[in-house]
């Protein structure tokens, strides 16, 4: 996993996941978004952080979606994820609703094999920038399908996310799922440096 200009990434796989919650543990919420435009991969990373999943058909998710999964640090500290999965579909991204729910860190997706993604991450950095009340991190993902063509180079992206001065992964969601966990991991590092990994 490669990023442009910061290796703060923390792999969360080896971190016990778990449900519900237990007394007496020290108990951190972490509320990210996932926005992107359609096809760029935003419900398969949610599944295979969450479920552990790659779901074999896609189905365009035309709402804002809440998943949450717990996740065990240590034997006394928990942390529980939620992913505020942005619509895709033009019509539907609404992200000023979104920005009132405390997000604190925000996830851009393109597709490298779909350049009209790639091309517009720079609106959504802008729309963020904007409608958000405090600035957060955010972590530009592109997203590798193997099998496809891949238009967009690693650098290009690279460059894109110093010029926007954000950090910047590449990863193949289906493949290599560690990948993923790090991202997350990414968050966590950057908004929690008081939880000792």
């Amino acid at each position: 996993m490669e990023d442009a200009h910061d290796n703060t990434f923390l792999d969360v796989t080896e971190f016990q996941k778990i449900f519900g919650h237990d007394p007496g543990k020290d108990k951190y919420l972490l509320k990210l978004a996932v926005v992107g435009y359609p096809g760029t991969g935003k419900s398969s990373f949610i599944k295979k952080f969450c479920d552990q999943v790659f779901p074999t058909e896609h189905i365009p998710s035309i709402n804002t979606e809440i998943t949450s999964e717990v996740i065990r640090v240590s034997s006394s500290v928990i942390i529980e994820v939620f992913l505020y999965e942005v619509a895709g579909q033009t019509q539907y991204i609404d992200l000023k609703k979104l920005f009132v729910s405390g997000i604190q860190g925000v996830i851009i997706m393109f597709g490298h094999h779909y350049p009209y993604t790639f091309e517009k991450v720079p609106y959504l950095v802008s729309f963020i920038d904007k409608y958000l009340m405090t600035k957060v991190p955010k972590l530009l993902v592109g997203n590798y399908f193997e099998g496809h063509e891949n238009i967009i180079p690693w650098q290009q992206a690279a460059d894109l996310a110093k010029r926007l001065d954000i950090d910047f992964v590449q990863i193949d969601v289906k493949r290599h799922p560690r990948n993923v966990d790090k991202c997350i991991g990414y968050f966590i590092s950057k908004l929690m440096p008081e939880v000792n990994i």
